[in-house]
């Protein structure tokens, strides 16, 4: 007797739904599955009962690679001794084994960090999960500018193969916040400039270290910039490292390393200096600047190419900022300019 073979639909993919690469075949899965999941050794269907069938998504940002995977159930045997992987279970659950341990994850309960992990061997119920390719040295260069330079020897991310990391933490749902970068990714089209030029890579890693470290975003963590005082040249070459750059804003990383304050450090800097926080002081030197441009006779740029110059990430949202710091829309002010210069010739 034949045994009949049901469909199974897939779960949505964390992002890229409608750019995915679908495959009804193990071997070709695993083909367009290699370069996001490292050094492919097993990758096949684990149902006899569900017709086989996969789709990926992936995407590059200034360096970091994140896929959206979605399967069948599956066996999976990877080798990946030289990379970190961060994956993060959307939908469906996972076992496991790496040497003699055993590891469950899932969308009930845990993510999953690996660092420099040789081979590992699972067994996947249907799923969606999100994977992240990771700077290892860039992950601990962001943690320890997030704690600041009084602590930034006390950074360790990846001292073990395998680390599970609870979906909640100290009231903070990860998946909840890594679902949200997925869908700023389809607002944006999946654009890497965009992505890369609102620093969506930079926020991936702060969320990732702030999953690490849950001192960073605890309610009573020190504050060891504020501690250890600040000097105001430390705050002044932030703003001139802003003003250098001002296609593409500073990330909060960037700030820190720049000034060697935590991130509570810097944001109490800025407040007591300025009055505001450091994104909104570059936010609105950008403004200033693009108001300077369009009070010019002879600047030409279109409002779109003129926000895209300034780091925005779209001329929508920058005519928003500008309106609510002048009062008028950069139109506005464009057409004031052109009728003060016909009365006054």
């Amino acid at each position: 007797m034949q045994r009949s073979v049901s469909s199974t639909p897939l779960p949505p993919l964390a992002f890229g739904e409608d750019q995915a690469r679908h495959a009804t075949d193990p071997d070709q899965a695993a083909a367009l599955a290699a370069g996001a999941l490292g050094r492919i050794e097993i990758y096949e269907s684990a149902s006899r009962e569900t017709r086989f069938r996969h789709k990926m998504s992936t995407i590059r940002v200034n360096g970091l690679e994140l896929s959206a995977a979605a399967s069948t159930p599956m066996r999976l045997g990877i080798k990946t001794p030289d990379d970190t992987f961060l994956l993060v279970p959307f939908f469906g659950a996972t076992t496991l084994r790496i040497g003699p341990r055993q590891y469950q994850w899932g969308a009930a309960r845990r993510a999953l960090l690996l660092f420099n992990c040789d081979y590992r061997y699972g067994i996947t119920q249907t799923r969606s999960v999100l994977i992240a390719r990771i700077d290892s040295a860039r992950l601990r260069a962001t943690l320890s500018a997030m704690r600041g330079a009084a602590r930034a020897d006390d950074v360790e991310c990846c001292a073990e193969e395998a680390r599970l990391l609870d979906l909640e933490c100290r009231s903070i749902n990860f998946v909840a916040a890594f679902r949200h970068l997925c869908n700023y990714i389809d607002a944006l089209g999946a654009n890497p400039t965009l992505l890369e030029r609102i620093g969506v890579d930079d926020w991936f890693y702060r969320q990732l270290a702030c999953w690490l470290a849950p001192d960073l975003v605890a309610e009573d963590a020190g504050d060891h910039g504020r501690a250890a005082g600040f000097t105001p040249g430390a705050i002044d070459a932030v703003c001139e490292a802003m003003r250098n750059r001002l296609n593409r804003p500073l990330t909060k990383t960037e700030m820190e390393k720049i000034s060697g304050l935590s991130a509570r450090g810097l944001q109490y800097a800025f407040l007591r200096k300025f009055g505001c926080s450091p994104m909104a002081w570059q936010r609105r030197e950008r403004l200033n600047i693009a108001h300077e441009r369009l009070s010019r006779d002879r600047d030409a740029a279109s409002i779109t190419e003129l926000s895209f110059d300034l780091g925005f990430s779209s001329a929508s949202r920058f005519a928003a900022y500008y309106k609510s710091l002048f009062g008028e829309s950069p139109q506005e002010t464009r057409k004031r300019r052109r009728s003060n210069a016909t009365r006054h010739p």
